[in-house]
């Protein structure tokens, strides 16, 4: 699942001040979050031999994939600074405003195989399959939005960085915010693709065979 990240700066150079203590002080921020969630497409136009091909590793064997969904997680983020130089030349950096994007890339994809006559039995059950996936994903978006905001506070209030410019002081910032966003995202990735495997397991399979039997 691609994870692409667009690093965009803009800060606003300050006149140096008279007086000013040695630490660089957390100022007032704008933190924004925007989940992107498409709705999801369903695509009934491959047979299973192709869907199957398309899950590569995960496909069981003895079993026909009669099902999937996709769906590609994208994560980017956008930081404005302020920054100020320091009587002793050094400048100090503040996050004025950050906004997070995180989503899908696209809108996620239910694939059914074409062999399955829609409103059957083996139909809805697939269907209903997919969609616990589907929720898997969203989920993802939701826990992003939660984690993702809370640990920026968290780092956004400890004040900002020193450098001895106002690139290096900012770069030293979008550093760490890069660092939380990577780590979250990566977690947040991992658990739905544990989720996702607990889901495709041969006795789940079996019990759709069951029901529609």
């Amino acid at each position: 699942m691609p994870k692409l990240f667009v690093l965009s700066s803009l800060f606003l150079a300050l006149a140096p001040a008279a007086s000013m203590a040695q630490e660089c002080a957390a100022r007032p921020y704008r933190l924004k979050i925007d989940i992107d969630a498409p709705r999801e497409v369903i695509d009934q136009s491959r047979d299973t031999r192709t869907l199957s091909g398309m899950l590569s590793e995960r496909s069981l064997p003895g079993y026909v994939t009669q099902g999937l969904t996709k769906v590609d997680y994208t994560a980017s983020y956008t930081t404005e600074y302020l920054s100020q130089q320091r009587e002793d030349g050094s400048w100090c950096s503040t996050v004025d405003a950050v906004t997070i994007r995180f989503g899908f890339l696209v809108p996620p994809t239910i694939y059914i195989a074409r062999s399955l006559p829609e409103g059957g039995c083996m139909y809805n059950e697939v269907m209903k399959h997919e969609y616990q996936h589907l929720r898997i994903a969203q989920n993802t978006l939701e826990a992003g939005r939660k984690w993702i905001g809370s640990a920026l506070k968290q780092e956004l209030s400890k004040g900002g960085a020193v450098g001895p410019s106002a690139t290096a002081a900012n770069a030293e910032i979008e550093s760490g915010i890069k660092g939380i966003v990577n780590k979250i995202t990566g977690g947040l990735y991992a658990t739905a693709r544990f989720k996702n495997l607990a889901l495709d397991t041969p006795e789940n399979y079996a019990r759709l065979g069951k029901v529609c039997g």
